[in-house]
């Protein structure tokens, strides 16, 4: 079921108030109407079950009727660095991304990257890609919001890379996914994933990421395209650690 997300501030005496676009969306798009029962979670991830009161033209109020900490979470963070795509395939690994339980997407800027964002643009697309991402958690059901970072470059980012640490390439020589995963010994650091853009790494790229701790793996013995391996990735280890 769809959750919507709050700020703690916004509860008071037991009533929530909503306000702005998620209160438009709710009550204009969705078309809310009293009594109706909505599942919400803040900041810290606590889920509330509320019962909307009162739908107005300012907003909405809603009575709590129960409230829950979930269970810790138990499957490792992970970290996808995704070389940026052309416009809707990179909104689309947001996307699925985000279903697939990914906590933070990093869009890398490599010696192939075909797009181009202008400076004055970056605020704006970087808004943009969030609400992509709050939009797809809320549909998924998911209690926790993942990270947007803005766009790095494939260095900067190796520096700040932890965990279990993989870059995804086509070769039979390089291991599978699976074999990787199942004989690394623990991932509590979580599992940091790179991803190339559509022209692929360049040979240097790959060796900078395996002097920085990274292990080349492969999806199988076809070339996926960039947007369809993400997803490829992110299923599998989902599957392998959950």
């Amino acid at each position: 079921m769809p959750v919507y997300f709050i700020h703690s501030d916004q509860i008071q005496e037991g009533k929530i108030e909503i306000q702005g676009d998620l209160a438009h969306h709710l009550r204009d798009v969705l078309r809310c109407q009293a009594g109706e029962l909505l599942y919400l979670a803040d900041e810290t991830s606590k889920q509330y079950r509320a019962c909307v009161v009162c739908p107005s033209s300012v907003g909405l109020t809603l009575s709590i009727v129960d409230e829950a900490f979930p269970d810790a979470q138990k499957f490792p963070l992970v970290r996808l660095g995704m070389g940026l795509l052309k416009g809707e395939k990179f909104d689309w690994v947001l996307q699925k991304g985000t279903e697939l339980g990914v906590a933070e997407i990093v869009p890398l800027i490599t010696q192939r990257t075909i797009p181009q964002i202008r400076p004055e643009r970056l605020p704006h697309q970087i808004k943009r890609w969030r609400k992509i991402v709050l939009e797809a958690v809320q549909q998924s059901g998911r209690l926790s919001i993942p990270i947007v970072s803005p766009p790095s470059d494939f260095s900067t980012f190796l520096k700040r890379a932890e965990g279990l640490k993989l870059i995804f390439r086509e070769g039979r020589e390089v291991q599978p996914l699976r074999t990787v995963i199942q004989s690394a010994e623990a991932c509590s650091g979580g599992i940091t994933i790179l991803i190339g853009p559509e022209g692929g790494w360049e040979g240097r790229e790959v060796s900078e990421a395996v002097v920085a701790g990274f292990q080349p793996v492969s999806l199988g013995k076809t070339i996926l395209k960039a947007d369809t391996a993400a997803l490829v990735a992110l299923a599998i280890v989902q599957y392998e650690l959950k």
